[in-house]
């Protein structure tokens, strides 16, 4: 099967499964919580999860509308019961909530705050007080909300409400049924007018989730109310795995989109339902399509390109210039917030305006070059069509039917490479004419780190050597982004960590030139990786380079295995042999296969005279792999790890 087939049906895979339309029908749901009890104060472990830090107890929604001086609002209300069971839950007594203004009136308020304790055998109840309330305006856009609960220890249960009021009717904050701890009780409730269309998205893999029968009653307004509910009960916590992109992707929720309104005696309005449509949109605005137009602010600097003759070589040059004069202010979105040209005078800007920037430039040197929006990793992945869906754009370039993907915010990426904040899934490129097409972000390329290790093993048992590590393409770019700035100290002692060896002589070379790998190099004592028993040695073949576990422990998986790019590791090593000591037994060469060429791992140890040569090679083509396929992966690296783990025996003469 082709990779690029394997992809795709990966990706729609994926997406069809984390989609889950709800058909059951209940009826008469009770959504007021009891009061609290002894029983609930007494209870020292949850029931199903016993190692449960806290649980939701009770947790409600309610989503409707009012008219006020001729306007729709939006009310939000939520109940949450939480119940504290370990000094890690005590997370739980401050509750934030962060919310979007754009610079209307939005009202926001906490009510019905208390915490429960059991004291003397009696339930003590203490409201909060207005010092436990704080208002904090993040930017002029966004402000924050939080409380922090009074008298909170194990054993209490906390309980709050909260309400927003709010004009923005597009689009419905996501509504959770599970959470990173368990819960008893969830359930959610909307009562639409029936002049707004809202279409409705349930993903996750909780399968109990029960749908009311829908109803239409008398709203506040001239409109009747379409009124729909949703229930979930002993929903388990939503527990992180390895190697998963954003859990969020895979927690149970209800997402929301207005898709048309029609009012009485007018012509019914519609809003974006495709992913074209939403692209379209998004370029019409005046901060994303008309920024791409602009290109009299940087006359006489984008000539630093443009004389080149080869496209690449533009390309590179005008890449370069904006990566290393533009300074990313840390802020992810598809529009420009002071403009591109007020960004390029102060030389600073979010994802929108460097980027777009970027886009231009390129333009205007005669490349093929076009926006891309899409999703960064922590704000999860989308898969039906919406505005808020994206939150980023980057640049694509057309170099002879290539399609190389650029990012200028990163000081330390170069064509071709994403940071990995810019690698999920697949993106929207829109082209001058406003039409646009789906386009992948997994990268296709394999990055290599390789380690060369030369060792001596002493008649003692020591070993001790040389080795250089390095990191190219994908690994060079997270490297020098997560360690830029660094001290060669604490590298160091991050090599010492990682290994579990003593390191001297460190040194570190090209940190600083994007184009070329990091490269780490270090004397090393390696302890624990040979152990003498009698008149025998048993030396690990890989020394400290070994992988001692495998990362794959779940018997099952519900979620992709996500490992970011395509990557290949690579070992080489030697090991000089003490005089007095013959070589017993070798582990056996080996090579093999996953299936569908998802993987590959090769192993070789060879004797050439007093010196070991032994090759390690693990290759793993496939960015994203389906859950489906998870017992295959986690049976492949348990063969890794076995081989890697078996010992050479030196028997001495």
């Amino acid at each position: 099967m082709k990779k690029s087939y394997l992809k795709r049906a990966k990706l729609l895979s994926c997406l069809s499964i984390i989609i889950v339309f709800i058909n059951t029908v209940a009826y008469g749901q009770d959504f007021k919580a009891e009061k609290v009890t002894l029983k609930d104060l007494e209870q020292q472990q949850h029931p199903l999860e016993a190692d449960a830090a806290a649980a939701v107890l009770h947790r409600t929604g309610n989503l409707k509308f009012i008219v006020i001086d001729g306007r729709w609002e939006m009310i939000t209300e939520v109940h949450t019961r939480t119940k504290i069971y370990k000094n890690e839950g005590l997370k739980f007594a401050t509750h934030e909530l962060d919310y979007y203004t754009g610079g209307r009136r939005i009202s926001v308020y906490y009510s019905d705050a208390c915490t429960y304790n059991l004291v003397d055998g009696e339930i003590v109840k203490t409201k909060l007080r207005s010092d436990g309330q704080f208002k904090e305006e993040a930017t002029e856009k966004f402000n924050t909300r939080k409380i922090v609960l009074p008298d909170v220890r194990v054993g209490s249960i906390i309980e709050f409400t909260y309400t927003i009021r709010s004009p923005y009717l597009v689009s419905v904050r996501d509504w959770h049924f599970q959470f990173d701890i368990p819960a008893d009780y969830v359930s959610y409730r909307t009562d639409i007018p029936s002049c707004f269309t809202y279409n409705k998205y349930l993903y996750g893999y909780i399968e109990n989730i029960e749908k009311g029968k829908p109803y239409l009653r008398d709203g506040a307004s001239r409109y009747r109310d379409w009124v729909e509910s949703y229930t979930a009960k002993n929903v388990p916590s939503l527990k992180e795995e390895p190697f998963t992109d954003n859990m969020d992707n895979y927690r149970s929720t209800i997402k929301m989109e207005l898709s048309a309104v029609h009012y009485e005696g007018e012509e019914e309005k519609h809003y974006a339902s495709t992913w074209v449509d939403v692209a379209k949109e998004i370029f019409s605005d005046e901060d994303f399509g008309k920024e791409l137009e602009k290109t009299s602010y940087f006359a006489g600097v984008s000539e630093v390109g443009e004389a080149r003759a080869d496209k690449e070589g533009r390309c590179k040059a005008i890449f370069k210039f904006v990566r290393d004069y533009m300074n990313w202010n840390g802020d992810k979105s598809y529009f420009c917030e002071q403009g591109v040209k007020k960004a390029f005078e102060t030389k600073t800007g979010n994802s929108a305006e460097i980027n777009l920037m970027l886009t231009a430039m390129l333009r205007k040197a005669g490349l093929d070059a076009n926006p891309v929006l899409l999703s960064t990793r922590s704000n999860g992945v989308s898969v039906h069509p919406s505005r808020t869906a994206f939150n980023y754009v980057i640049c694509a370039v057309n170099l002879d039917g290539k399609t190389i993907l650029l990012d200028a915010t990163s000081k330390y990426s170069t064509p071709g490479l994403l940071p990995e904040r810019a690698i999920n899934w697949v993106g929207r490129l829109i082209k001058k004419d406003g039409t646009n097409e789906e386009i992948s972000l997994f990268p296709e390329a394999l990055s290599l780190k390789s380690i060369t290790i030369s060792a001596t093993l002493g008649k003692d048992g020591t070993i001790e050597g040389m080795a250089r590590e390095q990191n190219a393409d994908q690994f060079a770019l997270s490297f020098r982004e997560k360690h830029a700035g660094t001290s060669g100290r604490s590298l160091q002692q991050l090599v010492e960590k990682t290994y579990n060896i003593a390191v001297s002589d460190y040194n570190i070379k090209q940190l600083n030139e994007q184009d070329k790998p990091v490269i780490e190099e270090f004397s090393f004592n390696a302890p624990g990786a040979v152990e003498v028993i009698g008149e025998r040695m048993y030396v690990d073949p890989m020394v400290f380079a070994v992988a001692h576990n495998n990362p794959f422990t779940q018997d099952e998986r519900k979620y992709p295995v996500d490992f970011i790019h395509p990557k290949q590791h690579r070992t080489a090593i030697v090991i000089k042999i003490p005089e007095g000591y013959v070589v017993e037994s070798l582990p056996e060469a080996i090579s093999f296969v996953m299936d569908q060429e998802v993987g590959s791992y090769k192993y070789n140890i060879k004797q050439q005279g007093d010196g070991l040569q032994i090759s390690s090679m693990l290759t793993m083509n496939l960015v994203n792999v389906s859950a489906e396929f998870y017992p295959i992966l986690k049976d492949f690296y348990g063969k890794v790890v076995e081989k890697q783990n078996e010992k050479i025996v030196l028997k001495r003469i």
